[in-house]
């Protein structure tokens, strides 16, 4: 019994910022008002009426909206995994580590600068937006497993059937673990996405609007005042993102096995030949189209001169009802002053400034107490039996959770009239906390990695040295897994910057720079705009850069 709560005590903080609110919230919706047990709470989704068929069909959109995203993001991700894995493409080390760019960016910034090239609209902008955000999650993984093939097994099929058969038949099929992990992650992420669905969800001329079951959640919550119900909405995308997650840790398990059992020795490259030049036109396109047009639309945007009166809000005023009858959400103030000034940029940036720095404190806590609670996990994870399945599934499984429901997990459970509650509810260290509570998972995995990469006997060796605890975590361990904390630490710090769907019911994050932005853009389409979305993009691309510069070691 000792010895199962030692193992079990690393696991205790992250089961509670985990699971414990989105579970708490969960459970409410089978107590409705805290009586009895009842599942009225999804007869809105289950039920016969037409209302909830509406809603079972807006959560097929839901599906069918991840399954086109994941078939883009692989269509382009498998090919430029190969490319910079695989092949002897020159420059195929500076594509690879331009690839990461595009999760970094928030995907709505993509969108605000799409929309100025063309008008977009309905499940097309949609897929192409989020796709271009996730289409990096499947170029990793993928080329990842390309490199894991053994050269033996890869030479032999090429000797027997010839380097294009060997690719088709040998290459391919031996990295589709890999390739399957990358299509299942971007199913669980795009699954519940709300941000770009509702930025691209309107319609005109009486054209029917694409919803998603992610817009209910919200509507829910914020327009009908319905915790309860809203949380009963996301259930449905809970457990079809945990069937994803399940098969994810089952294969992640079994990688991670095989990947600790003999040697290897890295394949040999395949020759393009005439190939490069398409190879470089493909990679070039596809950096271009989801790095190089939006930072250059902002940028552009950032440089157009003030109009001459304040430019009219392109969506109603919250005083205003919607086509629906529903009051539309609060978008915040705006001093059109800004325009009247000689550089309306300089104007906005001095007025936002403080925005920033909210969002850089409240990302930089986040990422520190995500560190501090995937540390025992991680190392139990690492040096659990064989890394089961069962124990990467609970780190996984976290992830499941749609962002809109911890943001209201969190609302939820600090509200208070007033005392400390309160305080926490109002304040922004619950940004922080739903931050680490978000990325968490991913943080876990990442240090497990490394702590694999330790072979046991130097942790054995380090037990038995006699010296103090403090001097035996600072002296030894952490230098042996500085890098993989700096790298998991940035990794982490440029997802919570980019993050709006997990804190936009937050009071605390009413001040933070993604809903500064989020509000103008609904307000006005101007040089302040891109201005901000610039200084967002720099503080999340600025420090990936100088991770880049502090370990090179990182681009092999």
């Amino acid at each position: 019994m000792v010895r199962w709560l030692r193992r079990s005590l690393p696991w205790l903080p992250f089961a509670l910022v985990a699971f414990g609110p989105a579970l708490y919230l969960i459970c409410r919706t089978c107590f409705p008002e805290g009586g009895e047990f009842s599942l009225s709470a999804y007869a809105p989704i289950f039920g016969g009426d037409a209302m909830a068929a509406a809603r079972r069909s807006t959560l097929w959109n839901s599906l069918l909206l991840a399954g086109s995203i994941v078939a883009a993001a692989l269509a382009v991700g498998v090919p430029f995994g190969f490319l910079v894995a695989r092949t002897d493409l020159r420059l195929r080390r500076f594509y690879e580590s331009l690839a990461i760019v595009p999760l970094l960016l928030p995907p709505y910034l993509s969108g605000i600068a799409w929309v100025q090239i063309h008008p977009m609209r309905g499940l097309p902008a949609i897929v192409f937006i989020l796709a271009g955000a996730l289409w990096p999650v499947a170029a990793l993984l993928s080329a990842r497993a390309f490199r894991d093939i053994g050269a033996d097994v890869e030479d032999a099929a090429r000797l027997a059937l010839g380097e294009r058969r060997a690719l088709a038949r040998v290459t391919l099929p031996l990295a589709r673990g890999g390739i399957a992990a990358g299509a299942l992650l971007v199913f669980v992420f795009a699954l519940s996405d709300f941000v770009v669905p509702d930025f691209f969800s309107f319609s005109v001329q009486n054209e029917t609007t694409f919803q998603v079951f992610a817009t209910e959640i919200y509507g829910a919550f914020l327009r009908q005042r319905d915790p309860i119900g809203a949380a009963a909405f996301a259930v449905p995308l809970v457990a079809i993102a945990g069937v994803a997650l399940a098969l994810l840790a089952r294969s992640a398990a079994k990688r991670s096995v095989a990947s600790l059992c003999g040697s290897h020795v890295a394949p040999r490259p395949f020759q393009l030949g005439r190939g490069a030049i398409a190879g470089h036109l493909f990679a070039v396109a596809l950096l271009g189209t989801t790095i190089g047009v939006p930072l250059g639309v902002l940028g552009g945007m950032a440089t157009k001169s003030a109009p001459s009166v304040p430019t009219a809000p392109v969506v109603s005023t919250p005083a205003s009802p919607t086509s629906a009858g529903v009051p539309a959400p609060s978008l915040g103030s705006f001093d059109y002053s800004v325009y009247r000034q000689r550089s309306p940029v300089k104007a906005a940036l001095e007025t936002y400034v403080p925005a920033a720095l909210h969002s850089l404190r409240d990302a930089v806590v986040g990422v520190l107490l995500m560190l501090l609670l995937a540390w025992g996990p991680a190392r139990a994870l690492a040096r659990s039996a064989s890394g089961s399945a069962a124990a990467h599934a609970v780190v996984l499984l976290p992830l499941a959770f749609p962002s809109l429901l911890l943001g209201m997990a969190h609302e939820q459970l600090f509200l208070a009239d007033a005392g400390l509650a309160d305080r926490i509810y109002r304040g922004w260290g619950l940004v922080s906390l739903t931050f680490a509570s978000r990325f968490l998972p991913l943080a876990v995995v990442g240090l497990a990695a490394s702590w694999r990469r330790i072979a046991p006997e130097i942790e054995e060796a380090t037990e038995l040295a006699p010296i103090s605890g403090a001097r035996r975590l600072l002296s030894l361990r952490l230098p042996l897994l500085l890098p993989a904390l700096l790298a998991v630490g940035t990794l982490g710090f440029g997802l919570m910057m980019r993050e709006f769907d997990a804190i936009v019911l937050l009071p605390g994050a009413q001040e933070m720079l993604t809903h500064r932005i989020y509000n103008l853009v609904h307000q006005a389409r101007d040089a302040v705009v891109g201005a901000l979305s610039w200084l967002q993009v720099a503080s999340v691309l600025v420090p990936w850069l100088a991770l880049r510069l502090l370990l090179p070691a990182a681009r092999r």
